[in-house]
């Protein structure tokens, strides 16, 4: 039986507003957020954010820099002040190094590079962030010319710099181009994932005379340590476009 002189709460019906982000009290109908606002899609969002359930494909744009540096060595070094992907030239392949700075260790360890063959391009890409990097001539004198490529929305970071213990490894979450680094060691190697990593994979010791530097997509590379006793420093840097 209804009550004499009570009038029911009448709760408004509102209706999302997609020009802005607030929800205001009141009954909704059912629907999707697409539905309010169809600009909530897929290709409106960047690669791997999630919006809403809504899974980003757009791989952000950015400007590019192609620029280069030169100079003289005379058992001298040059960092490059800036970031971005390098490639070093210089007329003399005997005492050149590329080295990677150590924060937790302070020191510099060498990229086992092997030497560039007299007159010839550096022929592998190294990425810095300005502090990480340097490339070493330890005679002199001799010209050198330093080239980068630098991507405005790229990463060019010192991934890791730390020990890693026997029989240990470590899987970079992240996809982008490596290079390692670190303490002299047989058994310190970069592996790429063929199938398994018990004995399906590839590798390269971190002191072979030429060191690969693999392109990981966060599932598919390693830096293990195959040794059954001695942890070693190493230090990993990574590129990559976004």
């Amino acid at each position: 039986m209804a009550r004499i002189g009570f009038t029911p709460a009448v709760v408004p019906l509102r209706a999302l507003n997609p020009a802005n982000d607030t929800v205001e009290a009141g009954r909704y109908k059912a629907t999707t957020l697409s539905t309010v606002d169809p600009d909530l899609a897929a290709d409106n969002i960047k690669l791997t954010v999630d919006i809403f359930g809504k899974l980003g494909t757009v791989v952000p744009g950015g400007t590019v820099t192609a620029d280069m540096a030169t100079g003289s060595l005379d058992d001298s070094s040059y960092t490059p002040a800036t970031s971005g992907m390098f490639d070093f030239q210089i007329p003399i392949s005997a005492g050149f190094h590329v080295e990677f700075y150590s924060t937790a260790q302070t020191t510099w360890y060498e990229l086992p590079t092997g030497e560039p063959q007299e007159g010839s391009a550096f022929a592998m890409l190294v990425p810095g962030d300005g502090a990480n990097l340097r490339f070493r001539y330890e005679y002199g004198p001799a010209n050198y010319t330093a080239m980068r490529l630098y991507l405005s929305t790229g990463t060019y970071e010192r991934l890791r710099d730390t020990t890693l213990a026997a029989k240990a490894s470590y899987t970079p979450a992240d996809h982008g181009y490596f290079c390692v680094g670190g303490e002299v060691g047989d058994d310190i190697m970069m592996r790429i994932n063929a199938g398994d990593w018990t004995t399906n994979y590839s590798w390269s010791r971190v002191d072979a005379s030429r060191m690969y530097s693999p392109i990981g997509d966060g599932t598919n590379l390693q830096v293990y340590n195959n040794d059954a006793s001695i942890t070693y420093d190493y230090v990993l840097l990574r590129g990559s476009p976004d």
